[in-house]
């Protein structure tokens, strides 16, 4: 049998009678009675079983160990049709009545080999069985408890009783007891002191459990209230870009566009817009710093700047629209914090002019790929210093012709820098580009569909590592 399998068999066996329980600590204190009975049943099966084996005579020990793990089996057998309250009973009873009466019939059928020892150390044993009611009972189950309790200590209080009345104590033997009756106290004083240290422990370890439990619940709840509030700042961050899906973006008429946009966390840092100037198209994809709740909150300031800038432009230039944001964006943090901030923007800014058939390209930190004819090219452009920074004073202005049917790319970071694959190795710029190239001559539409399941692919059971943005665009 493999090692899962005695696996399954013994989470079986721990569970048996839990089904239908609702309460921690019971169900707890039934797995715990399950596994000390199941473990003390293969014990003495086997036991016996070896005894059989090799001292077939020996009845005593082949009846006693034999009688065991019957109760044992028994035992199990009401766990498992729902009687847990009995069978428990039946597990804190069994074990120290097969002590004393294991020691009665072994010193009357062998009076001649029995010494002193055989007297006193089973009644040390017995000490020891009065924790198994405190291991499988709770405190609020106080009528079994006490039950059990009580025949654990009413048995160990009658162990002398019992072997005077059977004739087999020591003293029936002619041997000479010493301070028997210290004896007795001391193993009673042992008792209760095991009784009230396990008590004590285990009603400590209920307040800490409970103060556990609440803190865990107080603790669930805020982050319910903080996801809950963050789903919200989804949606108002949602309804800052010209369309939540790629459906809402193809009803708004842009049938040669796709989007896809995955957030590693609920909010994103990443974001796009699209701006329609009748034949000339605006199209912009950006990845503030961090994700999350910081870069949501960077996305919308960024944004909001972004937007503005393109209202306010003169002219629609990709650089100066740049230019212009990023004044925005500095002043309202110099405004706000009194001091610089150096966290940014990578952004790609793409203007399609339809009427000359040609792109005019601006950014900072990312790149353009346009796909023509089966072939690939990468634009960049740069800017004296990418960072949300007054001091940048220039953006380069890339400019290119197309020809009908070719199609532009853009991307943040999140895909290349994604881990996955069989080497667990970045995604990269040669894999970007190779994807580009092979979903290009497919419907936008489907290239979005394709790029998406690129990238569960390739991610497969490992987690998402950064925002993504990525925008397609068939140029007519």
């Amino acid at each position: 049998m493999s090692n899962n399998k005695l696996r399954e068999a013994w989470d079986r066996i721990s569970e048996l009678g839990t089904s239908n329980i609702e309460s921690d600590n019971l169900r707890r204190n039934i797995i715990v009675s399950n596994q000390i009975g199941a473990v003390l049943f293969v014990l003495s099966f086997l036991i016996g079983l070896t005894v059989v084996v090799l001292l077939p005579s020996n009845s005593l020990v082949i009846s006693w160990f034999g009688g065991l793990a019957v109760a044992l089996g028994i035992f199990l057998w009401l766990n498992s049709i729902g009687q847990i309250d009995y069978s428990r009973l039946l597990l804190s009873f069994v074990l120290p009545f097969i002590i004393v009466g294991a020691t009665i019939h072994t010193r009357i059928l062998y009076p001649d080999i029995v010494h002193d020892g055989s007297y006193y150390i089973p009644r040390y044993y017995m000490i020891g069985t009065i924790v198994i009611p405190l291991l499988i009972f709770s405190f609020e189950e106080k009528k079994p408890l006490i039950l059990a309790l009580f025949s654990s200590l009413v048995l160990m209080m009658l162990y002398n009783p019992l072997h005077h009345y059977f004739g087999v104590a020591p003293q029936d033997f002619g041997h000479e007891v010493k301070e028997e009756s210290f004896i007795s106290i001391s193993s009673a004083i042992s008792a209760i002191i095991i009784v009230a240290g396990s008590l004590f422990l285990i009603r400590l370890n209920a307040i800490y459990e409970g103060r556990i439990k609440l803190l865990l619940k107080e603790t669930e709840q805020k982050n319910k209230d903080i996801e809950s509030s963050i789903r919200y700042a989804k949606r108002l961050q949602t309804a800052l870009l010209p369309g939540g899906k790629d459906d809402d973006v193809v009803k708004a008429g842009y049938q040669n566009l796709f989007i896809l946009y995955k957030p590693k966390d609920i909010v994103s840092g990443d974001f796009y817009q699209v701006h329609d100037f009748g034949n000339q198209k605006l199209l912009a994809v950006v990845d503030c710093t961090g994700h999350g709740v910081p870069g949501a909150f960077m996305s919308i300031i960024s944004s909001n700047a972004l937007r503005r800038a393109v209202r306010e432009a003169q002219q629609i230039s990709p650089d100066n629209i740049l230019k212009k944001a990023n004044e925005l964006i500095s002043e309202e943090f110099n405004k706000e914090v009194g001091y610089e901030i150096r966290d940014g923007m990578d952004v790609s800014l793409c203007l399609v002019d339809q009427d000359k058939k040609e792109i005019q390209f601006s950014g900072t930190n990312q790149r353009l790929y346009y796909v023509e004819n089966g072939e690939l090219k990468e634009f960049r452009a740069k800017a004296e210093q990418g960072d949300i920074d007054s001091k940048v004073s220039h953006y380069d202005l890339v400019k290119f012709n197309y020809n009908s049917g070719g199609q532009i790319y853009m991307t943040t970071d999140g895909l290349p820098d994604q881990f996955g694959g069989v080497d667990d190795k970045k995604f990269g710029r040669k894999r970007i580009k190779e994807t580009f190239l092979n979903v290009s001559s497919l419907p936008v539409i489907q290239q979005g569909k394709v790029m998406e399941e690129t990238i569960s692919k390739w991610i497969g059971n490992g987690e998402q590592t950064d925002d993504m943005c990525i925008m397609g665009f068939k140029l007519v």
